[in-house]
């Protein structure tokens, strides 16, 4: 019975871990996909303010 409960806590101990895993890896690519588009943005705004200094 014993040797039962910990079995089962084993797994699920695996499976929080392979959850997370995933948790993190989504969270990598989101960064990635999103990294050049932050990218683009962020050298797209610098000229628009350099030529328009009037705006701000």
């Amino acid at each position: 019975m014993v040797l039962n409960k910990a079995v089962i806590q084993g797994d699920l101990g695996l499976d929080v871990l392979k959850m997370t895993q995933g948790l993190v890896e989504l969270i990598i690519i989101s960064f990635r996909l999103a990294a050049p588009l932050y990218l683009y943005s962020f050298v797209g705004i610098m000229p628009y303010q350099y030529f328009h200094p009037a705006s701000s």
